[in-house]
């Protein structure tokens, strides 16, 4: 399955946006390298990654990855520049129907996380399949990350930025998903979408 790592933005309200100087937080150095490298290795050891569209750091050129990787620009917003890292990946391989992404900020990520989620998704005939986190398990392992919950049946759970999507639906142009991406800031609103009572 082809990747899609989400690099760019610059986000003043982020708790990291102090240490970037105006850089990208996905630069941000951790352990003696690049934030977004953690992901890249993890990638590139990750047996069943294919082409990596890398979205916000055009001049790539201090970054490794052992896959074949595509740099693109910045959309200004997530849904464009999913839409356009999917578009890219249609391109380069045309019959293959899903696509993962990545956020570049999780540096903790590994080859065998990312296996054995592909290998769900693989088998999983959705168009959209989101990761969440329940709070309990976050909040542990994370006390101050800040994250925005939504309350789904009887847990509260966050986004897990590791996510796959079929190319048909990211490329719709009416698709939910994109008002659900718009709205994950906005619990109410998101819920208001798929029932109040989910």
């Amino acid at each position: 399955m082809d990747a899609i790592v989400l690099a760019g933005g610059k986000s003043t309200d982020d708790p990291l946006s102090a240490l970037t100087a105006g850089g990208l937080k996905s630069m941000l150095p951790i352990a003696g390298k690049p934030m977004v490298q953690w992901v890249l290795d993890a990638i590139s050891a990750s047996k069943l990654i294919g082409t990596v569209a890398l979205i916000g750091i055009e001049d790539a050129s201090s970054l490794k990855c052992s896959k074949p990787l595509v740099t693109l620009p910045d959309e200004g917003t997530l849904i464009g520049n999913i839409q356009q890292g999917s578009q890219k990946l249609d391109e380069i391989h045309p019959n293959e129907t899903h696509v993962v992404s990545f956020s570049a900020d999780i540096p903790a990520i590994t080859a065998e996380i990312i296996d054995h989620l592909v290998s769900i998704y693989q088998k999983a005939e959705v168009d959209i399949y989101y990761g969440v986190v329940e709070r309990a398990v976050m909040e542990k392992r994370f006390p101050d990350s800040k994250r925005t919950y939504i309350k789904v049946k009887n847990d509260e759970v966050c986004g897990g930025d590791l996510n796959s999507f079929s190319k048909k639906a990211v490329l719709q142009p009416d698709a939910l998903w994109k008002e659900l991406i718009k709205a994950r800031k906005n619990p109410l609103k998101q819920a208001g979408m798929i029932g109040i009572d989910s």
